[in-house]
This record gives structure tokens, sequence and C-alpha cells, in this order.
């Protein structure tokens, strides 16, 4: 019984982590390109 729990915990923080993978790749993405108009436009 216990280890059910453990298991349904971790299956959701895993979820979570996903889901938080995920909007932190966009926004890595989203400031790379942010960085690359900046070094364009200095140029």
């Amino acid at each position: 019984m216990k280890n059910d729990k453990m298991d349904g915990m971790m299956n959701k923080v895993k979820k979570v982590m996903k889901k938080e993978g995920e909007m932190i790749s966009e926004i890595a993405e989203d400031m790379k390109d942010a960085v690359d108009k900046i070094k364009r436009n200095m140029k």
C-alpha cells in the first residue's frame, strides 16, 4: 500500500517536472533569440 502511494507521488512529480522542463526550454529559446537580436543590433 505504502509503495503505491510513493509511486503515485513520483509520477505526479515527474509529470510536473516534464511540464516545467518544457516551459524552461521554451523560455531559454526565447532568451537565446533575444540575445541574438541584441548582438545583431550592436554590430
